[in-house]
């Protein structure tokens, strides 16, 4: 749903995330922002709610999410997103816009 996407602003705080998604939220922006940072830890509070392949799936779709997007953003395709997010002088984020994010495949 819309609240659960605006949630993810502060997902360690959001009361509708189950710890399991909260721990995968927490990987993924590490992924995103700082993955020198994943270290033993993370892994292991992974570890607590994944199996070995989940977080190898989880790594797999982060790392395609996050190559993709970036490639987009270096090509400069975004015509799709809401105008308040084509602004490149702000951070592009779901909680940042008025408008819905639509991804078609």
């Amino acid at each position: 749903t819309e609240d659960l996407v605006c949630s993810l602003e502060k997902p360690l705080e959001a009361t509708n995330l189950s710890e399991r998604e909260k721990e995968a939220v927490k990987f993924a922006d590490l992924f995103a922002t700082n993955h020198y940072a994943i270290d033993d830890d993370t892994i292991a509070g992974l570890r607590l709610h994944f199996s070995n392949a989940e977080i190898v799936e989880l790594g797999m779709y982060c790392g395609y999410f996050l190559g993709m997007g970036r490639f987009a953003a270096s090509l400069d395709i975004i015509e799709e997103l809401p105008a308040d997010m084509k602004d490149k002088s702000k951070p592009a984020a779901p909680w940042g816009t008025n408008a819905p994010v639509v991804i078609r495949h």
